[in-house]
């Protein structure tokens, strides 16, 4: 990080700590569990966004999801029938037809590896589930009724105590920022200042990668291009209120970690090693924060994104000149042809990420001619574009996305009250789309036959006293 950020952080940690100094008052939590915080680090900031990254980041998932069912012997055909990819005619930010990819490759796998698979799903169950389907939006002043650009953003993440988002004001001489931000964080994730201001969703890039590793007898290293590279072995202690403090040996590779390790040693089951983009010995996100809130132009703004490593997020603009704009910026990987991210491949050097998606060429938009951009964590693939972002595009999105779209269009001028409206639209594409089925089953007792008419008759608004939204979100789930 620059001097100035550096600064900027150590004196928010300083803050912080001669807060906790003067023995304030702790919310129920702490009373509850019996914790005092310790003294917060600037390490604890970096680590916190990290964090985020990763709750954002999904394919690891699907990826040992698609890697059990291989190793149970299912085609590749039939999982992407069980787990389909986003759809060829969904909605995209830069309106074309999705390119689906035909050549899918991917690793044998045998019965030891359906084992290592479901236990590290298991694992991964007992973390925290966050929920994601954010919206943003953002009108030029041809379609509001001030003539001015008008943005709205609406992060859908779980409830949580504490709160993942909080509201913060800072403001000095020459400094003035408001929005949300991350409780442990010195900047605005989501806001404005006095020029500009933008809203975020997650855009889902691909950017974690499972390798399957062929160990070497002796279970010290692996083989990697043909030589053998032994693990880097580090030492983490994770300490236990009322217990001995728990020491993990975590085994390194040129990929990243042996996740594999964090389950019960499966016999025959290869070593399985997590590549992720939040591992990056340099992540200036943070950075990247500081220049944005304090950026006066579409130029200062771009120049900010430039420091951004991960999360990948989908940036709306708009300022006071009247210009809207939007950006995806983040360090995404390019991978061979045949490597679709989809299915671990082998971690011999042959399916390494072959760099990174140059700057000049993310996804971006200025002044379009419709003069509105929306994402609702659906395909944001610019047209004939060389890279693969994600073929796993969030599946909500894609009737979130429509809806926005259609409200939008739907009228010629929108005004603030418009923009809340849609915000809190009940309006379920996902029931319309489904109507046709329900129209061809033949419930086979009375109560599901008045079910069927009375979900017949419904018009899908999904507001919260209805017991037709009840009924069709249980029998969809």
């Amino acid at each position: 990080l620059s001097a100035t950020s550096k600064a900027a952080i150590d004196a928010y940690v300083d803050g912080i700590n001669a807060y906790l100094a003067t023995n304030p008052p702790l919310s129920l939590e702490f009373q509850l569990l019996g914790f005092s915080p310790e003294p917060w680090t600037p390490a604890d900031v970096m680590v916190w966004a990290k964090m985020m990254a990763f709750n954002l980041t999904k394919n690891r998932k699907t990826e040992l999801e698609r890697y059990r069912l291989l190793a149970k012997g299912l085609s590749q055909a039939r999982i992407a029938q069980l787990m389909p990819l986003y759809p060829e005619n969904g909605p995209a930010l830069f309106s074309f037809a999705f390119k689906r990819i035909l050549s899918l490759q991917g690793i044998a796998s045998v019965k030891s590896d359906k084992k290592q698979a479901e236990a590290l799903l298991a694992m991964m169950k007992r973390l925290p589930t966050f929920a994601g389907a954010s919206n943003n939006w953002v009108l030029g002043g041809s379609r509001t009724t001030s003539g001015k650009p008008l943005l709205a953003n609406d992060p859908h993440l779980a409830l949580g105590i504490p709160s993942t988002w909080h509201l913060m004001h800072l403001e000095a001489s020459d400094y003035n920022v408001i929005g949300a931000t991350l409780p442990g964080l010195p900047c605005i994730i989501i806001g404005r200042n006095t020029h500009i201001a933008w809203g975020v969703t997650n855009v889902g890039a691909d950017v974690e990668d499972f390798y399957v590793l062929q160990e070497t007898d002796d279970g010290n290293g692996y083989l990697y291009k043909n030589q053998v590279k032994p693990y880097q072995i580090r030492t983490e202690t994770i300490h236990v209120k009322g217990s001995p403090s728990v020491k993990l040996n975590v085994r390194e590779t040129i990929y990243g970690p042996v996740i594999s390790d964090v389950v019960e040693d499966i016999p025959e089951a290869a070593p399985l090693a997590l590549r992720w983009m939040g591992h990056h010995p340099v992540d200036t996100t943070v950075e990247a924060y500081f220049a944005l809130n304090q950026a006066q132009n579409w130029i200062e703004f771009k120049a900010a994104m430039k420091h951004y490593v991960v999360p990948s997020q989908n940036f709306v603009y708009a300022d006071v000149k009247g210009n809207i704009g939007y950006f995806a910026p983040g360090l995404l990987p390019i991978r061979k042809p045949s490597h679709t991210g989809l299915y671990p491949m082998p971690g011999n050097g042959e399916w390494d990420w072959q760099g990174f998606i140059p700057f000049e060429e993310l996804p971006e938009m200025f002044n379009p001619e419709q003069d509105y951009i929306f994402t609702a964590n659906h395909n944001i693939t610019p047209p004939d574009y060389p890279y693969t972002i994600s073929v796993e595009w969030t599946g909500s999105g894609n009737y979130r996305a429509a809806r926005i779209e259609q409200k939008i269009r739907s009228q010629e001028k929108h005004s603030l009250t418009d923009m809340l409206a849609l915000q809190l639209d009940t309006i379920s594409l996902l029931y319309q789309d489904f109507v046709p089925v329900l129209q061809q089953i033949t419930p086979t007792s009375a109560q599901g036959q008045q079910w069927r008419e009375r979900l017949l008759a419904w018009d899908g608004n999904m507001s919260l006293d209805s017991q037709e939204a009840t009924v069709f979100q249980t029998w969809y789930v």
